[in-house]
């Protein structure tokens, strides 16, 4: 990590990563699923406040230290660099919305060498080229799949009733 933006934005983070779904920012999956649990987090939650700012006030406070074309590409660069759910101190304070329970809760944060970041889990979750997911909806990852797939992977999508492109990593021609 850089040590000016650390010192600056803080070099403790929480064991959660989030994602923008929905323009709402989810816990999507834990780093380290022992600290994950001791978090109090689950996957799904939705973080509605981080110690008393609205995501939408922080992602217009940060958005002057993030170069990028537009809001989304903004709030994509903010969340691959960690900067909803890391700090300076010990902790962040989070109002959660669960299941449309709104509640309060402190999270601890840890610096990198703390997280026992499971790189296996993260590729094994991504190593389907394409499968069906529930609610009979096709998901594609783009980065794995090739162009001898394509009509295989069509034929099998052919009775969903939506398909979603993955487009996270680079595509195989």
């Amino acid at each position: 990590g850089n040590a000016v933006l650390n010192k600056f934005h803080g070099s403790k983070f929480a064991a959660a990563e989030i994602k923008f779904i929905e323009e709402k920012a989810v816990v999507t999956r834990f780093y380290d699923d022992k600290l994950g649990e001791e978090s109090g987090l689950k996957v799904g939650d939705i973080i509605e406040e981080i110690n008393g700012k609205t995501i939408e006030e922080i992602i217009t406070e940060l958005s002057k230290y993030i170069p990028a074309s537009n809001k989304s590409v903004k709030i994509r660069n903010l969340i691959r660099d960690n900067y909803f759910i890391r700090g300076t101190k010990n902790s962040l304070q989070l109002k959660i919305n669960r299941d449309g329970n709104i509640f309060e809760k402190q999270i601890n944060l840890y610096s990198f060498k703390e997280i026992n970041y499971d790189y296996k889990k993260n590729i094994n979750s991504e190593s389907k080229k394409w499968e069906i997911l529930e609610g009979n909806i096709g998901f594609v990852n783009i980065g794995l799949l090739t162009k001898e797939d394509v009509e295989t992977m069509f034929a099998e999508f052919k009775d969903t009733k939506a398909i979603i492109f993955d487009y996270r990593h680079y595509p195989k021609g």
